[in-house]
This record gives C-alpha cells, sequence and structure tokens, in this order.
C-alpha cells in the first residue's frame, strides 16, 4: 500500500483546520452535488462501474478495500475508517494513472487528442468517493 499524501501542517490551527477538512472529505461534504446515477460525475461513476464490472476485477477491488482497512489505524486525527478511505483514494489515483501512461506507452499514442482526453476524464474521478464507497464494503468485524 502507498504512503498517503495526507500529512498534518505544522501549527495548532492549521492542524485543526487539516483535520476538519480531510473529515469534510471522508464525509462526503467536500462535494455535495451528486450529477450522474448518485456518483459525483460521470467519470466517477464509470470507472466504479467498470472496477465493478467484471467479477476477476470486483473481487481484486474487494480484496484491496480489505487490505487498506487491514492496514489502516486510527490515529489523533483520522478514525481507521478515514485512514483506509484515504489510503485507499490515493493508491487507486496512482494505479490508474500508471495504468494510463502504461496503456499510452504501448499504444504509441503519448501526445495526441486522445491522451489528452484521457488524462482530463482521469483527472474528474472522485476517488475518494470510491474509496469511500469500497471501504463501506469492507469486514470491519473479521478486520486484522
Amino acid at each position: 500500500m502507498t504512503k498517503s499524501k495526507h500529512s498534518l501542517p505544522k501549527g495548532k490551527k492549521a492542524v485543526e483546520a487539516a483535520i476538519a477538512a480531510a473529515r469534510a472529505e471522508c464525509r462526503g461534504e467536500a462535494m455535495k452535488e451528486r450529477k450522474y446515477n448518485g456518483w459525483t460525475n460521470y467519470e466517477t461513476w464509470n470507472v466504479k462501474l467498470w472496477m465493478d464490472n467484471a467479477e476477476g476485477s470486483y473481487r481484486c477491488s474487494q480484496e484491496q478495500a480489505q487490505s487498506a482497512y487491514d492496514e489502516a489505524e486510527a490515529d489523533e486525527s483520522f478514525t481507521r475508517e478515514e485512514r483506509a478511505t484515504l489510503d485507499l483514494a490515493d493508491t487507486l489515483k496512482a494505479e490508474y494513472e500508471e495504468a494510463m501512461h502504461d496503456w499510452l506507452e504501448q499504444s504509441k499514442r503519448q501526445a495526441s487528442v486522445w491522451a489528452d482526453l484521457l488524462g482530463a476524464a482521469l483527472s474528474e474521478v472522485n476517488w475518494h468517493e470510491i474509496a469511500e464507497h469500497m471501504i463501506d464494503d469492507v469486514d470491519k468485524d473479521g478486520a486484522k
């Protein structure tokens, strides 16, 4: 699992503001308006649809979410569930961006309108929302 990019700033007020913002993000308050089939936008809905579309991909996603939860630890800033969601969102985003670059390299399309459109679409995905839904479905009672 990759290390989370969410770290605490220095100073009490800055720390409190960062915690409040992260908690709001975890509760979905950062993006209240749902625009496509109950999801933030079409891009987010589409990525989650494809993640769940094939049984192998679905099972892999479930295992990844369970692993994120099992490895997460609560601290003074985040609950275990919040930490797992933040870490999983960072991991998903990194994996999909890497897969995009690999696909573009293999197809010899690094610089094209298609590469730009694909990058723009992936930049609109609400990775936190996807991770939050995945973490909601993990087995919290049987977690390590």
